[in-house]
C-alpha cells in the first residue's frame, strides 16, 4: 500500500486520470490565451471598421460615437468624424495636458 490507502495496483490508473486531467486543463488555458492574443491583436488595428467592430471602449451619447483601440480612436458626430492616431512619444500624461490646453 502506498500511503496507507492506495494500493499500488491502482495507482497507474489514478495517474493516468491526473495526467488525462492536467493536459484537459492545459488545452483550455491555451485556448484561452489564443483568444486573449485575437483580441489584442484587433485592438491594435488601425483600420475603421476594425476598431468599430471590437473596439477597446465605446461611447455613444447623443449622436456623438468615439470607438477607442489601442492605436487609434475614431469618431462621429452628424455624419462627419475622424481619427486620432496615438503619438509613440506621447507622455503618460496626455488627458492632463489636454485639460490645461483646452
Amino acid at each position: 500500500y502506498l500511503y496507507d490507502f492506495i494500493p499500488i495496483k491502482y495507482l497507474s490508473s489514478i495517474m493516468r486520470a491526473i495526467e488525462r486531467v492536467l493536459h484537459i486543463f492545459t488545452i483550455i488555458l491555451s485556448l484561452i490565451s489564443a483568444v486573449f492574443f485575437i483580441v489584442g491583436c484587433a485592438g491594435y488595428a488601425a483600420k475603421k471598421s476594425t476598431i468599430e467592430h471590437a473596439p477597446w471602449i465605446i461611447i455613444e451619447d447623443g449622436g456623438y460615437d468615439m470607438y477607442f483601440g489601442l492605436y487609434k480612436v475614431f469618431f462621429s458626430s452628424g455624419g462627419t468624424g475622424g481619427s486620432v492616431q496615438y503619438s509613440h512619444n506621447c507622455n503618460s500624461d496626455w488627458c492632463n495636458t489636454c485639460d490645461k490646453n483646452g
